[in-house]
Order: structure tokens, then C-alpha cells, then sequence
């Protein structure tokens, strides 16, 4: 099963409670677990390719690159810029003026759109980006 992580709209409402926190563009997905009788917590790092992609609802072309990454067993995080004006500023900055979406970056290079995606899927870099 592929671990998606979603970001609503003003971030991570989970606070304290979250088991799985947001890796803060690090690239490294933080865990933590409760050691059992002494209460300590020991906090675990996997070293994992960063996704990041930004849809609005109702987007065909969001559907279909996410779908591609699914198939791939890839984890993602997926920011809904879909009523946020500063989330769209944030992606339009990031992607150096890609206004379309979704907008992808994979270990903070920007891959461009879906059918950029699917474009490096067909010539096989895809899977040597993911694998990095």
C-alpha cells in the first residue's frame, strides 16, 4: 500500500498528535516511537526520495500524476492550492513561474507538470530519479 501524506490547506492540523511529522524539506521522514516502560522517545530517520506535489481539485492532470506515482509505489506529499493564493505564490516561486498544475519536484529539482512526468517515466529517468 502507498503511504500518502496530505497537507491541508494552512499545514499540518495534527500538532503534538502526529506520529508521521512533516519532514520540513529535509528530504528525511521523521518517526517516532515510544520506548515501552521508561517513557523515552527514540526518533528514526529514513532516508527516502522527497515528492512534492502541488494539485488543485477537479484537475485531470493531477489525478494522473498521482495515479503514475501510486502505480510506482512512490509516497508523496500533496499541497491542494486550490482556494490558498498564498499556497499558488509558494508553488509559482518554487517551479521559477510554472503556473499550471500540478507543479512536481522530486528531491527539490522541479520536474515540471504531468505530462513532464510521464515524459521521464517513458524514457526511463523517472525511476533513476526516485531511486536517488
Amino acid at each position: 500500500m502507498t503511504e500518502v501524506q496530505r497537507i491541508p490547506r494552512g499545514g499540518c492540523r495534527a500538532l503534538n498528535s502526529c506520529v508521521f511529522p512533516c519532514c520540513a524539506g529535509t528530504g528525511q521522514r521523521k518517526r517516532a516511537w515510544q520506548m515501552s516502560g521508561i517513557g523515552l522517545v527514540k526518533e528514526r530517520f529514513e532516508t527516502m526520495p522527497s515528492v512534492v506535489i502541488y494539485t488543485r481539485q477537479f484537475c485531470g492532470y493531477c489525478s494522473r500524476a498521482k495515479k503514475l506515482l501510486e502505480t510506482k509505489g512512490v509516497s508523496f506529499v500533496e499541497y491542494d492550492a486550490t482556494y490558498d493564493p498564498s499556497l499558488r505564490q509558494t508553488m509559482v516561486e518554487k517551479s521559477n513561474g510554472g503556473r499550471t498544475f500540478p507543479q512536481i519536484f522530486i528531491n527539490d529539482i522541479h520536474v515540471g507538470g504531468c505530462d513532464d512526468l510521464h515524459a521521464l517515466d517513458r524514457v526511463g529517468k523517472l525511476d533513476a530519479m526516485l531511486a536517488a
